[in-house]
């Protein structure tokens, strides 16, 4: 009789995508953020309905140009909020 042998698999790790360029990359790489009460967006590591950004200055800049609704808010944001959260973060978009 064989012995069953027990493999030790690989951690899973989540993926996310960037609310600035698209790109998919690992929740550990991307900064949170989500929808606020007032209706602006926030930084909040968890809870509420939120969506990530890379913590680059060009995902930023491409995060406050961005027009549509941003994925995993299902809410359109304006400007001056996406701008408000790039600042408070220091990203400089």
């Amino acid at each position: 009789m064989s012995r069953l042998v027990r493999r030790r698999h690989a951690r899973h790790v989540p993926v996310r995508t960037c609310a600035g360029c698209g790109r998919r990359a690992p929740g550990a790489e991307l900064r949170r953020f989500a929808l606020a009460s007032n209706g602006g967006v926030e930084w909040r590591p968890t809870g509420g309905r939120g969506s990530y950004l890379h913590p680059s200055a060009d995902c930023a800049g491409k995060f406050v140009a961005r027009k549509k609704l941003v994925p995993g808010l299902r809410a359109r944001v304006a400007r001056e909020a996406r701008v408000a959260l790039v600042a408070a973060a220091g990203l400089g978009g």
